[in-house]
């Protein structure tokens, strides 16, 4: 949205970054005493190092200085600062409702780019002409629609996908935990604008989402009408809003089918999953995994520390890496270092199953960190840049003030007062 924005309104995407730091430091300097006592907080400290600090100090290792991507990663950072004193400051439910703004901009705009794109080429044009240069707007972007896929202010199918399961991850298990109807009518809806996507890897996250989610209700029961009930009272609903999934994803398949020899993205997912084609046989598959290949025999030329911030983003821009690798860890491994991605891969999963994790369940009732770490990693394998995306950063700050810093506002939220040593 940031991007789209730049574009729509003429001025530079590094002003629009700039500002948006500026405020963000502003925000977390004004209330730097719950800042400092979310960092300060827990596992916290170990994350956050390896999140944002790690990556900024190996900036001395990268091919060139990379300014713009260390002011993103600043960004970043605060990014997850400030989403975590909001909550504290605001609650849940207040979050919740901006949250539920975005989501509604993504999918307006995922309509839009698929029904409109020439909505967003006239904007790639304006952003063009101002930068001289060519930009992710470019042409070949905005022609994604006509294999059926669309992908809103994103400007990339895949991300747009991923920002919609972000966003119904963070809403179903907390601003919707308690409003069963409602929480299906949302999931129904970002269900059918995923499938508009076309995006393979979307699809299998909300999947997978929705399979824990289920097992979830299945062994603790759902809260509905004001009282925990069991799974069995929901039934029905769930039934009528699965006939309306099924019937939205064959409007969406006659919708996107283009007719042509490869079929669009949704066809050629339900290919693989009826077994009418293979992973083998997939040329995008394949590609990816090449480019992979590529990848790791280049991590493995500097194991250690990574070829430094940004690199994979620069090496690509420079040509001397195919595509994108399609994996967010091989991307961190490959900035970063292979024992900095096993941190981090150890951290999340400690992070998932450690005591405090529990006790966010017990305050949402669902299992959320463990929900939200098998989303992650799920989308971290088919999806390039998710530890660049903001609005990941703006999941993490929810996630880990939940679980690490939870404010009397925060729980009241949840009809809980704060005990005397929490967490």
């Amino acid at each position: 949205m940031f991007t789209f924005a730049a574009a729509a309104g003429g001025v530079s995407f590094r002003l629009i970054g700039v500002l948006s730091l500026l405020g963000l430091a502003l925000y977390c300097y004004v209330n730097r005493s719950s800042a400092l006592m979310f960092l300060l907080s827990g596992k916290v400290k170990v994350f956050m190092f390896l999140y944002t600090a790690l990556p900024i100090f190996l900036v001395v290792v990268s091919p060139v200085f990379p300014l713009s991507f260390l002011g993103y990663q600043v960004l970043s950072f605060l990014l997850v600062v400030a989403t975590a004193v909001f909550v504290r400051e605001e609650g849940v439910r207040e979050l919740g409702k901006w949250i539920l703004l975005c989501w509604f901009i993504s999918v307006v705009g995922i309509l839009i780019s698929y029904f409109f794109p020439g909505v967003f080429k006239a904007v790639a044009q304006m952003q063009e002409e101002a930068k001289q240069v060519a930009t992710q707007f470019r042409e070949t972007k905005i022609s994604s629609t006509a294999s059926g896929r669309a992908f809103g202010f994103f400007m990339q199918p895949n991300r747009a996908a991923f920002g919609i399961v972000v966003t119904v991850v963070l809403l179903a298990l907390t601003y919707f935990r308690d409003k069963v109807v409602m929480r299906y009518a949302f999931l129904t809806m970002s269900f059918a604008t995923i499938l508009l996507t076309g995006s393979r890897g979307g699809m299998l996250q909300i999947v997978v989402f929705f399979g824990l989610l289920f097992l979830n209700e299945i062994v603790s029961g759902v809260i509905f009408q004001g009282r925990k009930q069991s799974f069995a009272s929901v039934v029905p609903i769930i039934a009528v809003f699965g006939a309306i999934m099924i019937l939205c994803g064959v409007g969406v398949y006659y919708l996107t089918s283009d007719g042509s020899v490869n079929g669009s993205m949704l066809d050629r997912a339900l290919n693989v999953v009826m077994g009418r084609e293979t992973l083998a046989t997939d040329g995008s598959v394949q590609a990816r995994l090449y480019a992979q290949e590529v990848y790791l025999g280049q991590i493995l030329d500097s194991p250690l520390w990574g070829h430094g911030l940004a690199a994979s983003v620069i090496y690509n821009q420079a040509g001397l890496l195919p595509l994108s690798s399609h994996n967010s860890f091989i991307e961190y491994a490959f900035d970063h270092g292979i024992p900095a991605t096993v941190a981090l891969f150890i951290v999340f999963v400690v992070m998932a199953l450690d005591r405090n994790a529990k006790k966010l369940r017990g305050l949402v009732h669902y299992n959320f960190s463990l929900i939200f770490v098998c989303v992650v990693f799920v989308a971290t394998l088919v999806l390039g840049g998710v530890f660049y995306a903001r609005f990941f950063s703006v999941a993490l700050g929810m996630w880990l003030s939940l679980q690490y810093a939870p404010s009397p506002r925060m729980l009241a939220d949840f009809g809980m007062q704060m005990p005397r040593q929490h967490y």
